[in-house]
């Protein structure tokens, strides 16, 4: 694993048309990293897609912040164009033995409340690829307004302490209620360092695929090309790279 003596910046952006493309996002797609490799602050842009007289776009940007341990304990977003311009406030908490055990979130005066549970053993993958670890995670949201619970589950197969595949299935629930199920696979490959060569990953809502990106990394651990193919764009290729600033 990677330990970085440096702060530094990761800008993305499109191969297709970087030219146009820092034109209208002048700051890319840019995440903050600490000198731990946590990621601290991450932008993105939120729009009405062009719908309406007039169009619109703005930047936000979502923080996290880390205890001594290392441990995610709280993240917050923050957007000119909302009142109030804070959102999305999020805590994580964690048991003795350093384990997440449950997150709240915060948005729009609503509250979602998630715990956590899981089971580890030996096994095969679904494909008949033997295993020595598949752990078992469940994750139990209740939507306080709702007053419901949904349980989402995550498979994790592990080889040598190495990830092979996840595979997630979870509820879609939104403004109005329950939607459906999600499912998603993520696949990994490694280089001989053991640093993570390649992820691939597949999303689907009720077997519809919506998204499709495959991740290649350099040996050092940073981020070389990410392709995506999305249902939203008509499945078309969209190929992102990436510059970095260290500091």
């Amino acid at each position: 694993m990677t330990t970085w003596t440096y702060e530094r910046k990761c800008v993305e952006y499109f191969k297709s048309d970087s030219a146009t493309f820092f034109k209208t996002h002048p700051n890319g797609y840019y995440s903050i990293y600490n000198k731990q490799g946590k990621r601290i602050e991450q932008n993105y842009y939120i729009s009405n897609g062009g719908i309406g007289i007039t169009s619109w776009e703005s930047e936000a940007i979502h923080y996290k912040i880390y205890d001594i341990k290392g441990n995610l304990v709280s993240s917050v977003e923050y957007d000119s164009m909302r009142v109030p311009p804070i959102s999305n406030v999020t805590t994580y908490e964690y048991d003795s033995l350093n384990k997440q055990k449950s997150v709240k979130f915060f948005c729009e005066n609503k509250e979602v409340k998630t715990s956590y549970s899981s089971i580890s053993r030996k096994g095969f993958t679904p494909t008949g690829y033997k295993v020595d670890t598949i752990v078992n995670e469940k994750a139990h949201l209740r939507f306080v307004e709702y007053t419901t619970v949904d349980t989402s589950f995550n498979d994790i197969y592990k080889t040598n302490s190495r990830i092979d595949s996840v595979l997630y299935t979870g509820a879609i629930r939104v403004q109005y209620g329950f939607m459906g199920y999600q499912h998603s696979k993520t696949y990994f490959n490694y280089y001989p360092n053991g640093s993570i060569k390649e992820m691939n990953f597949i999303s689907y809502d009720d077997l519809i695929l919506t998204i499709k990106q495959s991740f290649k990394y350099y040996q050092n651990g940073l981020l070389e090309e990410v392709i995506t193919e999305n249902r939203y764009n008509g499945l078309r290729k969209e190929i992102s790279g990436f510059k970095y600033q260290y500091f």
